[in-house]
């Protein structure tokens, strides 16, 4: 067996169970586990080369499997650790924290890339941008992620340290040509807290450093936003990447709301672009 895939089951194998030793797609989606389970029978498939989860039975998830292609993965954890990961090309990563709260000593966003050397492909879902943001925080990564084509990241550009790392990452991308980003609103419970005065500074200070974080973004061809809302912080960035992007080709927008579309065209077009064929498209968030 080369394939398999396991929906909306319990899965506990006997003490016996040797893994499936040709094993290289595994799909498991609503499965109820245990998390030694899991490590147990990703150890025991080593040819395994493509793994998609949505397990919601334990937090804290740790992928070991040297053949890996390709990863997509989503549930409510705590913590990712990634161990003889170094063939992952394709990657997609989606938590769901319910209120929860990341610290760790160092660096989450190095200790994540670190086993990910040759990814070029990177999805980095709703949450798990604040679980990478949590530690410290250098404008560019020790080790650049020299193959990444491919970035797609939901942000919520009320936290100075999502915008900074996003930053952080197209920075250590050289070769990235497609970046997409989905612009997400604070939480109704978070609303209070991005509105305290600390936090304003923190996200002025962030604008200010736009200055200071100048660097070309050579090779980005193609921008995606969606669920823009219209807020300082989000044309900010957006006029970081048309003034850093020489050989852009097309930056595609979605407003949040289509009543913001023609305020947001009136915006775009004091917008300077470094790229002469820059093409901007706004499409209806109705149709």
């Amino acid at each position: 067996m080369i394939h398999l895939e396991l929906l909306i089951c319990v899965l506990k194998p006997p003490s016996t169970f040797k893994g499936f030793r040709n094993l290289k797609s595994l799909l498991l989606k609503g499965v109820t586990l245990d998390q030694d389970v899991f490590q147990n029978l990703i150890a025991c498939c080593p040819l395994l080369e493509k793994l998609t989860l949505s397990i919601p039975t334990f937090t804290h998830l740790k992928i070991d499997a040297p053949n890996l292609q390709f990863l997509d993965v989503e549930g409510d954890f705590e913590d990712v650790t990634f161990e003889n990961t170094l063939n992952l090309a394709d990657v997609r990563v989606c938590i769901y924290p319910h209120g929860r709260t990341w610290v760790w000593d160092n660096s989450n966003l190095v200790k994540f890339l670190v086993q990910l050397p040759l990814v070029q492909r990177l999805n980095i879902g709703r949450y798990f941008l604040q679980i990478l943001v949590v530690g410290s925080l250098s404008p560019k990564l020790p080790k650049p992620c020299l193959y990444l084509k491919f970035l797609s990241i939901m942000v919520n550009f009320n936290d100075p340290a999502e915008v900074l790392t996003v930053l952080c990452l197209l920075r250590s991308s050289p070769a990235v040509q497609e970046l997409e980003i989905s612009v997400y609103p604070a939480l109704v419970e978070e609303q209070d807290f991005y509105a305290h005065q600390e936090v304003q500074a923190a996200l002025s200070e962030v604008n200010s450093l736009y200055g200071n974080w100048i660097f070309p973004v050579t090779q980005l061809r193609l921008v995606r936003i969606s669920y823009i809302f219209d807020l300082k912080t989000e044309l900010d960035f957006i006029r970081f990447l048309l003034l850093n992007s020489p050989v852009l080709e097309k930056m595609i927008v979605t407003p949040d709301d289509a009543s913001d579309s023609l305020e947001l065209i009136k915006q775009f077009l004091r917008l300077g672009r470094a790229s002469v064929h820059s093409e901007i498209i706004f499409l209806d968030p109705d149709s």
